[in-house]
């Protein structure tokens, strides 16, 4: 029996232990590619369920921190309570990424702590590094581009464009604007209609043609004209009969943008209009309205606006299926990129890789000791305005840790970033599993379940011992009453067998006995 409660109890306590050390979820991230300048989304998601706890970033690596939703907010840090376990979607930020000129990553570093699940069993904290990838953006500037109304010029050419002498009559595939010069930016004298024709006299090495418009010289821009006679059933829509009469009203009534600078102001016949979009910036909030209820209204070419100049075309088509469009050129801002560089970069013990390069800005290293837990960085600038800023290069974890190197100019709002990736080794032990992190609380259960272990076993020692001794004690005395019980019968057999004996020999003595008695007292 003692041996059941003694294997009862050493199972209780590695369950026990089991218990405590089992609960050790890592949070993990999702690792998000964007475009230059873009917002990146990082999700926070746990290897095991949880309810409650926080999440907070450590390291944001070069990124500039937006929002985070999934709790209660208090800068970078959310807290979360819910009734529910959960794995996903624990937490989710948002960073603004830099803009760059060739594909760069970054890593963003977070840290959960006090976690437990719906029971109430604590969870040991831990970190994540999420790796965001931002990539460069192509150059999608075209000289000439190709928008309704002549009005994709680009970037046009800051020199006057040669135009070629010709005496041709060309016709308008679709609505177009005839302006005062060869640019985007120029006055509207007017407009041609779809099928129209006009007589082309030059035409431009820049795409655009020089034409005779009412008595006077106008440009359109080549791509909307061609030299072939459109068909005449082309020219006008189809007609209707009288008692199906539909409208052709493709005006807007309304033309706004969320956004200071749409230039000229709006009216229903002005169809080109203007504005500068900041850097920021890479979709316009536009409201269009048509004059006419029946009237349909389609705006393309608003979706991640590019560097320099975007068409952005409102398009609006009667009910007799005829259609207007209205053109806003959005000229988003350049770029301005950081002219802040170090001029040298190091790393105490170790050698980051590649070789440093003023126009590098992300490098890894190599910890070929664990134990070390802090990083001595030497980083200069040969620019006396230009302050430094090292984060991350101490309390350095197992795995990936991210040192960033902020650079900000003191005379302007210019800043630069450098990142260095340095892996540190895991301990054996760790790397086995053999001691996972423990938190203080599962470390008291483990301590208290052992102590209670050596306790009970102790309590069980004493027993076995108390009860051996008290075998012995009955033995003992059960030997004694054996032998007096032994030495009374022997007694009480001894003296039955001389009263035996005797009886015996009284009746067997000799008859003559008594004679010879007799005849011995006459002699």
């Amino acid at each position: 029996m003692i041996k059941k409660i003694e294997f009862i109890l050493i199972l209780s306590v590695l369950i026990l232990v089991g218990w405590c050390t089992c609960s050790q979820a890592r949070i993990t991230t999702s690792d998000p590619t964007v475009s230059s300048g873009e917002t990146a989304t990082i999700t926070i998601n746990s290897q095991e369920p949880v309810a409650n706890g926080a999440i907070n970033v450590t390291s944001n690596g070069g990124l500039t921190f937006e929002s985070v939703t999934g709790g209660t907010v208090n800068g970078t840090l959310v807290a979360f309570a819910r009734a529910e376990n959960v794995t996903s979607g624990i937490a989710t930020y948002k960073f603004k990424t830099p803009n760059v000129t060739k594909d760069t990553t970054y890593k963003v570093v977070f840290a959960s702590q006090d976690m437990e699940n719906a029971e109430g069993n604590a969870i040991a904290s831990s970190t994540a590094t999420a790796t965001v990838t931002v990539k460069a953006k192509q150059n999608n500037n075209t000289t000439g581009g190709g928008s309704t109304g002549g009005n994709a010029g680009g970037n046009t050419t800051p020199t006057e464009p040669k135009f070629t002498s010709v005496n041709e009559t060309v016709y308008a595939t679709t609505e177009v604007n005839v302006r005062k010069s060869w640019s985007t930016s120029s006055g509207i004298i007017g407009s041609l209609g779809a099928g129209k024709s006009v007589t082309r006299i030059g035409k431009g090495d820049n795409d655009w043609s020089k034409v005779s418009f009412n008595g006077s010289t106008g440009y359109i821009y080549s791509k909307y004209l061609t030299t072939t006679q459109p068909k005449a059933e082309e020219q006008k829509p189809k007609e209707q009969p009288k008692n199906e009469e539909k409208s052709t009203n493709k005006n807007l009534a309304k033309l706004e943008v969320k956004l200071e600078g749409l230039t000229p102001e709006f009216k229903k016949d002005v169809t080109d209009y203007t504005i500068k979009v900041p850097n920021s910036i890479e979709k316009l909030d536009i409201i269009a309205e048509a004059e006419d209820s029946k009237s349909k209204v389609e705006i393309s070419g608003n979706d991640k606006l590019v560097e320099g100049d975007n068409i952005v075309k409102i398009l609006v088509t009667a009910e007799d299926g005829t259609t207007r469009t209205y053109i806003i050129t959005a000229t988003r801002e350049k770029t301005v990129q950081s002219s802040l560089r170090l001029s040298a970069l190091t790393i105490e013990g170790i050698n980051i890789e590649p070789a440093f390069s003023p126009d590098i800005f992300a490098y890894t290293a190599t910890l070929s000791n664990s134990e070390i837990n802090e990083l001595k960085v030497n980083a200069t600038t040969s620019d006396e305005n230009t302050t430094i800023e090292i984060l991350g290069n101490s309390n350095l974890q197992d795995g990936e840790n991210v040192i960033t190197i902020l650079l900000k100019s003191t005379k302007t709002d210019e800043t630069t970033t450098y990142q260095i990736t340095v892996n540190k080794p895991v301990q054996q032990a760790e790397k086995q599993g053999i001691l996972p992190k423990l938190s203080a609380k599962e470390i008291f259960y483990i301590i208290a379940g052992i102590i209670s272990l050596i306790i009970l076993l102790l309590i069980i020692k004493r027993d076995k011992l108390n009860a051996g001794k008290k075998n012995k004690e009955e033995k003992a005395t059960n030997n004694g009453e054996y032998e007096q019980n032994k030495n009374e019968y022997l007694d009480q057999y001894e003296t039955k067998e001389k009263i035996e004996n005797n009886n015996f020999e009284e009746t067997n003595e000799d008859p003559n006995d008594d004679l010879k008695k007799k005849k011995g007292k006459h002699f």
